[in-house]
């Protein structure tokens, strides 16, 4: 891949990431937690850690916590799925032997990952280990905090339609209904109706969503891409970004034209391919997205959304827009960027 090559050349103005990961805490006090599926929840009794005079990168503040509260211990209380993808789902398993965990998936995902795959049964090997919670596309719920009590954050599941994983069979596939298959997540902070949304997976952009995206303060959407046929080129074969479920950044009908009216949130591209030059800070392809009005994620990038302060964005020469965020209940998420 000429993107890798460069950078490992040390010809590319970028730098290597992580897989893409989004995490968030909400309350009063915030320790934004880290883990591979699209969104957790930090445990209460960690709001605290990792503050002081040193600033960690959000994985090394993580570990930080965990060494603090013993090497069984994870901050994550849950994890929201927005679809049954290897890359949203595998670090699930990562989680088998730490502190049980509240999971939230549609009953078609569920029944793929918990009846149709065994892998997933070591999730389930002591009746404490996890706990699932059936996500019904368009209803409202407040995410956990604990065992005891639910967050400050309202989450609402937004159905996309799109396809299924790779690994799904015809007789599995049989068993998914369509509109359980791909998700827009949105998190909302009680009391005052404001809210962000995360899209990793975006087969199309209708009028529908349009409309969703402009009533949301940040928008982190599907940057997988930068052409339709990017993958076709660099392997000589395979399938097209659309068939994959992903529209591109560019070209007719891409998310850039598509989204170009949006004036409300803050737009950062996440979920990159290493194959798309948008990692590239040299490339003319950055510069149209940043002239566009969009950020690229990079790792340890951290949203906090207040009433009272402005978009606290880190690094803080980041600042943009003069932002003004989500009220008391803040929201804080932490970003890894890239999905390959």
């Amino acid at each position: 891949m000429e993107l890798c090559l460069r950078e490992l050349q040390g010809d590319a103005c970028g730098k290597a990431e992580l897989q893409s990961a989004h995490t968030v805490s909400g309350g009063d006090q915030q320790q934004p937690c880290r883990m591979f599926p699209a969104q957790c929840l930090s445990r209460p009794a960690d709001a605290n850690r990792g503050r002081g005079g040193t600033r960690f990168p959000g994985h090394l503040r993580d570990l930080k916590a965990v060494s603090e509260r013993g090497v069984r211990h994870s901050p994550i209380v849950g994890a929201v799925l927005t679809g049954g993808d290897l890359d949203q789902v595998l670090g699930l398993l990562h989680l088998r032997e730490l502190e049980p965990i509240h999971i939230y998936a549609t009953a078609s995902i569920r029944r793929l990952l918990r009846e149709q795959n065994i892998f997933f049964n070591m999730l389930t090997e002591q009746p404490w280990q996890s706990v699932w919670t059936d996500l019904v596309p368009g209803e409202r719920f407040a995410l956990v905090a604990s065992a005891e009590s639910t967050s400050k954050l309202v989450c609402q599941a937004i159905s996309l339609g799109g396809g299924l994983p790779a690994y799904v069979g015809e007789k599995q596939a049989a068993d998914v209904r369509a509109d359980e298959a791909v998700l827009v997540i949105l998190l909302e902070s009680r009391g005052d109706g404001k809210r962000m949304a995360y899209l990793p997976t975006v087969p199309a952009v209708d009028d529908r969503l349009l409309s969703m995206l402009e009533s949301c303060d940040l928008v982190l959407f599907d940057g997988t891409f930068w052409t339709d046929d990017e993958l076709v080129r660099v392997q000589g074969g395979g399938r097209s970004a659309r068939q994959m479920g992903h529209l591109p950044i560019s070209g007719p009908g891409g998310s850039l034209e598509r989204l170009a009216e949006l004036s409300r949130p803050h737009k950062v591209f996440v979920h990159i391919n290493n194959t798309n030059p948008i990692l590239d800070k040299d490339s003319p392809q950055y510069r149209e997205v940043r002239e566009a009005g969009w950020d690229v994620a990079e790792d340890g990038w951290e949203f906090t959304l207040r009433q009272t302060k402005p978009l606290s964005f880190w690094p803080q020469t980041n600042l943009r827009h003069g932002w003004r965020g989500l009220g008391p209940n803040a929201i804080t998420t932490n970003t890894p960027s890239t999905c390959g």
